[in-house]
Formats: C-alpha cells, structure tokens, sequence
C-alpha cells in the first residue's frame, strides 16, 4: 500500500503473482482508517486468529507490507483414539504429563546431522517432518533440504508429544 494509486496502477505480473499467492494487492493514502483496514484484513486472513496487528504507529510510513499464514491441512492418514496415550514428556523445561500420537509413518530421513521422518497432509504435496537432532547438534545446525534429500521408504514407528507452536515477527 502506497500513496494515492488506485489497483489499476499495479503492473498485471504484480497482480498474477498475488493472485497465484491467493493475496491481495492494494494501494492506500495512510489517513486514520489504514491501519482499521489492514488490520481487519489480517484477522480475516488468519481466520480471527490475529485481530490487531499493527498499531497506528504505521501512519507517518510511506509503505506497508503486510503477509499473513494460516495453515490448517488435514493430515493424509488420520489418527484414531487407539493412536493417542498419556504420558511423560522429557523435554528441555523438565518432565511434563503429556498426549502422545502414535503412527507408523513411510518415510524416513537420516544423515550424520539428524534423523526424522516425514508425514503427508491430504491432497497438497505438503509433508510435516520431525527431526531429531543426534548428539554434538543442534536444530539450527542441521541442513533441512539435505537431510530431506536423504529420504527413504521404510516403516517408522513414530511418537510425537502434542503441541502448539505460535510465533510472532
């Protein structure tokens, strides 16, 4: 969003792209209303998750980018109430009582680094991967597409401790 253009102004591969990103492309003079605008377009596009983002601290900008995700894919193969069971998570914060999913995936990742497996979503060619760092690493050193690259078919019995994770940038 950017001075006193109107969409019109916007070149047709900007919009392709935005259109292909399922994205909006727009251009606003910044007055008070911006910034109500932006914001409820971000709480839309994060299905309420997210319902003020930006602050009218925005104003005197001469432009904004503004991006948002919401992914909820349904996985590929569904867990059934035999897959879920009670236990004792070991984790960095200490022991805590936790729900585990249990599965037995097909794809499994291994190299010097780390060792996971990978687990399809239904329908969209997107995979959750689990990684396990082996020991002297460390997450943030591990090569993720190499480790990917090192994929293969096998049975895996997998656990994993239910979690949410947010982040905020």
């Amino acid at each position: 969003m950017s001075g006193n253009k109107n969409t019109d102004d916007i070149s047709s591969s900007a919009k392709t792209t935005a259109k292909k990103l399922h994205t909006d492309l727009k251009y606003r003079s910044f007055n008070d209303g911006t910034v109500n605008e932006i914001n409820k377009w971000i709480e839309k596009k994060s299905h309420g998750k997210v319902k003020k983002a930006l602050t009218d601290s925005i104003n005197n900008s001469h432009s904004v980018v503004v991006s948002t995700l919401y992914f909820n894919e349904k996985w590929d193969s569904v867990y059934g109430y035999s897959d879920i069971d009670d236990g004792t998570f070991h984790g960095t914060k200490g022991d805590q009582r936790v729900t585990y999913l249990s599965s037995e995936e097909e794809l499994f990742l291994s190299n010097e680094q780390a060792k996971g497996f990978m687990k399809p979503y239904k329908d969209s060619g997107l995979y959750f991967v689990g990684i396990i760092p082996k020991e002297d690493y460390e997450l943030n050193d591990i090569d993720i597409s190499k480790l990917i690259k090192s994929k293969r078919e096998t049975k895996v019995d997998v656990v994993i401790p239910e979690f949410e994770y947010e982040s905020t940038v």
